[in-house]
């Protein structure tokens, strides 16, 4: 009697299933759904504040040494959480240790680790 009964639903269901697959697969295969522009495009956007000194460029400074800091926004300036002022650049004097370089505009921030010794 189960039989009777499961049995066609059975079928249904795994009619329904291979009939999801077949239209996922033809999305896939067209780059509908998971297509290489749409990942990058969902990628958090992270805002590149500081141009100079650049990441890849001089990261060590001689104390006394004048660091010009560029950016392409005008951008609240920090090192070391003391205000630099705010504007497309600045300039600071190195002094020794380490020491954090922050640019800050509405939401966006970013910062770099710099050295004088």
């Amino acid at each position: 009697m189960f039989d009777l009964i499961f049995t066609p639903l059975r079928r249904v269901f795994l009619a329904f299933l291979l009939m999801v697959h077949a239209v996922m697969l033809v999305f896939l295969m067209r780059g509908q759904v998971f297509s290489h522009s749409r990942l990058v495009a969902l990628k958090p956007k992270i805002p590149l504040l500081i141009f100079n000194p650049a990441a890849d460029g001089q990261m060590a400074f001689r104390p006394g040494e004048s660091v010009r800091f560029e950016s392409n926004k005008v951008v609240q300036w920090t090192v070391d959480h003391e205000s630099l002022g705010a504007g497309k650049q600045v300039s600071w004097t190195a002094t020794p240790g380490q020491h954090v370089i922050q640019a800050r505009q509405d939401h966006d921030e970013q910062r770099l680790i710099i050295f004088s010794q």
